[in-house]
């Protein structure tokens, strides 16, 4: 069971005793004899600790409780603390927000609609991860972004490689030692390189080595390269 569930049974027994042997002291006393009400009796109980769990306020004022318990369920400022128990806790949140009358709302909103019956540790957090992990939100929910913004085409080539894109064929069938193509496009006149590769063979050192010999030697460097920024080349500096 939940440590701090736990915990604040153990408090709220320890209160119901505190409680019951204050009762005690101020029954009356047998054989139709009453208790002495002098200056010492009321000092003592004025300045008697008070329990844990409840608020003390000053005058004979009502003493404000923040923990209790009913019908054998612990309450917290009159809400109904939830044990660690992530079945019960998941069908409190689907209950809450899947349901045609929840009407999958945002987080805030059915954080408002938990708190009002029921309460339990780092719940807010339990219910964001929740609604953030719902397909129905995430796919009807309102953008609240601005409008997405024109896309900006490249420049043109004016000469031949002068610039040139590149990209990867991968997992290929095994032909002489070589399962991958690289594919280098010259973007004004179309004119490409299919390059074999070794087999995991795509370090930054033999890729540069491969472009020097299959590409640069032929062409010269280009004024500019296009590609998906593939690990190979954002994950090593050359």
């Amino acid at each position: 069971m939940d440590p701090e569930y736990c915990k604040a049974l153990k408090e709220l027994e320890n209160e119901e005793k505190e409680e019951n042997r204050e009762a005690a002291w101020v029954e009356p006393v047998p054989n139709g004899r009453k208790a002495e009400d002098n200056e010492e009796t009321r000092e003592a109980a004025w300045t008697r600790p008070v329990p844990n769990g409840r608020k003390a306020k000053g005058d004979g004022a009502r003493e404000e409780r923040i923990l209790g318990i009913k019908d054998g369920c612990v309450y917290r400022k009159g809400l109904l603390w939830i044990p660690n128990n992530k079945d019960l806790i998941r069908q409190i949140l689907e209950s809450e927000h899947d349901t045609k009358v929840a009407g999958h709302m945002r987080q805030d909103k059915t954080i408002v609609l938990i708190r009002r019956n029921f309460w339990w540790p780092r719940m807010n957090k339990q219910i964001t991860d929740f609604v953030q992990s719902c397909l129905q939100y995430q796919k009807n929910k309102a953008a609240r972004h601005q409008p997405y913004g024109l896309l900006t085409p490249m420049e043109l080539p004016f000469a031949p490689w002068q610039s040139i894109a590149m990209d990867f064929i991968t997992d290929l069938p095994l032909s002489e030692q070589c399962d991958q193509l690289w594919v280098v496009v010259d973007r004004f006149t179309k004119m490409a390189h299919f390059i074999p590769l070794p087999k995991e063979s795509k370090s930054v050192g033999d890729l540069a080595r491969t472009f020097a010999r299959e590409v640069w030697h032929h062409h010269r460097l280009p004024s500019d390269i296009v590609s998906d920024q593939d690990s190979c080349f954002t994950s090593a500096v050359c």
